[in-house]
């Protein structure tokens, strides 16, 4: 019962676009743009990873998850997956969600922490899997002790050739430990003539931290004009 505002929710986006079929197909980043209303883009990973482009591709992952963004990449299809992608126990053409990037130091290491798609219960067989004998006991009470079944970690270098996309949703919740919140509110008063407008201020700024080389400002509520009293 408690999973019922899913299939509530699918039938209200089904009305929306005319049918259940109309919603079959799509784009992951269309959709968590659709749920959350904030930017969501997609790209691929294979080309941004090209040469030097991987270590620019990883800093934005980092940067990404530093931001709290919700991340999700898209696996390769079976027909274009080696035979040794296809010995990790992945669930091709599907869609897995991204829950950390982080650089192991002193290690450094490069792992990224990824939830399998629902009803895939097959376990990952890669280089950091559970039963990896690269975990030092360390590093294994560390990233293994009471992980999730569900989930597992990846090498960098084996999360690029095993996915195509990457999905990034730019979300943002009041609860964030990211964003600062800072409210300014106040009002103002023009020469005293029955003509001359009163004008109202509430202004909000959200200023995010670790977004490129400075700060983003969002103005989320802008100055409103109020209209004049009428003195009779």
């Amino acid at each position: 019962m408690g999973e019922l505002w899913v299939s509530l929710l699918e039938k209200g986006v089904a009305k929306y676009y005319g049918s259940y079929a109309n919603i079959e197909v799509g784009f992951v980043h269309h959709g968590l743009e659709l749920l959350t209303g904030n930017r969501s883009e997609c790209f691929h990973i294979a080309e941004a990873a090209r040469g030097v482009g991987k270590r620019a591709l990883w800093g934005s992952l980092l940067r990404y998850y530093e931001n709290e963004y919700i991340l999700g990449a898209g696996a390769v299809t079976a027909e274009h997956a080696s035979p040794s992608l296809k010995d990790l126990g992945l669930l091709f053409g599907a869609t897995y969600t991204i829950y950390e990037v982080i650089d192991v130091m002193p290690e450094g290491l490069k792992l990224i922490k990824l939830r399998n798609p629902p009803g895939h219960a097959q376990s990952f067989k890669g280089s950091w899997s559970q039963k990896s004998h690269r975990w030092t006991e360390r590093l294994r009470h560390k990233f293994i002790h009471n992980l999730d079944p569900q989930t597992f970690w990846m090498s960098f270098d084996e999360f690029c050739c095993a996915f195509r996309c990457l999905f990034i949703c730019h979300y943002y919740t009041d609860e964030s430990a990211r964003w600062r919140r800072l409210a300014v509110s106040g009002k103002g008063l023009g020469p005293r003539r029955a003509n001359v407008q009163r004008l109202q201020a509430d202004l909000v700024l959200v200023r995010r931290s670790h977004e490129g080389r400075g700060s983003r400002f969002f103005v989320l509520h802008r100055f409103q004009a109020v209209p004049p009293r009428i003195h009779g």
